[in-house]
Parts: structure tokens; C-alpha cells; sequence
């Protein structure tokens, strides 16, 4: 996390399947939802996937504020005890 991040959303010269493109990735609904918070550059070619690498090489934090409201929304608490939160879940609930 902290990182720039750049989704490829193209297959380059050919044409595929649905089910072998990349670009369709972005049509499902957590896709869609990741997408809405402008968390990452969307490389639609390979001019703008050279011009977003550019990008993130000159300036890496120019996407900061919305990746934290991103994890706010997505993990809720980031601070290095998931593990404990779950191993306590499931040991209280199979006690």
C-alpha cells in the first residue's frame, strides 16, 4: 500500500475473448468499485501506461489522498493485527 499504482486496461494489437482479456477485468462489480476511487492510473494504451510510469516516477504520492479514503472503505483497520483480530474471532467462536 502507499505505492502508485497503474491498471492496464488494454489487450495490446489483438483481439481476445472475454475470458482471455484484460481490459474485461474492469467491467465486474469490485472492479468497478476500485475504479470509482481514482486510486490508480488507468492505462488504457501503451502511450498512457509510458506516460503514467513517467508520472509515478516523478511524483509516487500524487494518489495518496484517495488511496486512504480507498482503504478506509476496503480494510477498514490497517495498523498490523488482522492476524490477531481473526485468531481471535475464531477462537471465541468455537469456544
Amino acid at each position: 500500500m502507499n505505492k502508485p499504482v497503474i491498471l492496464i486496461m488494454f489487450d495490446g494489437g489483438e483481439k481476445k475473448s472475454r475470458y482471455e482479456s484484460v481490459s474485461d477485468l474492469y467491467t465486474s462489480d469490485y472492479y468497478k468499485k476500485v475504479v470509482s476511487f481514482s486510486v490508480a492510473f488507468e492505462a488504457k494504451n501503451v502511450s498512457s501506461l509510458k506516460d503514467y510510469i513517467n508520472q509515478c516516477l516523478r511524483d509516487p504520492d500524487s494518489l495518496r489522498a484517495q488511496q486512504e479514503k480507498f482503504k478506509q472503505y476496503f480494510c477498514h483497520l490497517v495498523d498490523g493485527k488482522s492476524g490477531k483480530r481473526l485468531f481471535d474471532l475464531i477462537y471465541d467462536t468455537t469456544k
